[in-house]
């Protein structure tokens, strides 16, 4: 199959993201956990299994056109020095992951192909949920601190 190299270029960010994501939360369970936080560490590993299934989504798709899938490009997790800290991060973290598939949407939009439009605009529906999952919890936290 002939896929237009952004679309592979998009593919291949999203995989690199999805799992780095997958690593970033993992290593914030973790630390939750350490810290006593059991709900926190639920919640973070919630997200991981989020961002893997997301993962296993480009996984497939590329592997239906013929790309041997590659996530060579794995950012260092950020864990932050608070809960506090770690909600600003996550909430960088899944912005970035919204750029990513808007930009996506938008050259697909503009090429034509509405498969693959309709394939990173349902994953970024899943990233925009996170972003308003984070800024509920900022919100309680602040509340909480108030």
């Amino acid at each position: 199959m002939n896929v237009d190299p952004r679309i592979l270029g998009f593919l291949h960010r999203a995989l690199s993201h999805e799992m780095t994501a997958v690593q970033h939360y993992l290593t914030q369970s973790k630390l939750c956990g350490m810290w006593g936080m059991q709900e926190t560490c639920d919640h973070f590993r919630e997200d991981v299994q989020a961002e893997l299934k997301h993962a296993e989504l480009l996984i497939e798709r590329m592997m239906s056109i013929g790309i041997t899938p590659n996530a060579s490009q794995l950012a260092p997790s950020r864990v932050g020095r608070s809960f506090e800290d770690m909600l600003d991060i996550n909430r960088v973290l899944e912005l970035d992951a919204v750029r990513i598939y808007q930009e996506a949407v938008s050259y697909c939009e503009r090429r034509g192909e509405h498969e693959f439009r309709d394939f990173f605009a349902r994953i970024m529906a899943d990233e925009l949920e996170h972003v308003r999952e984070l800024e509920e919890m900022r919100t309680k936290l602040k509340q909480q601190r108030a």
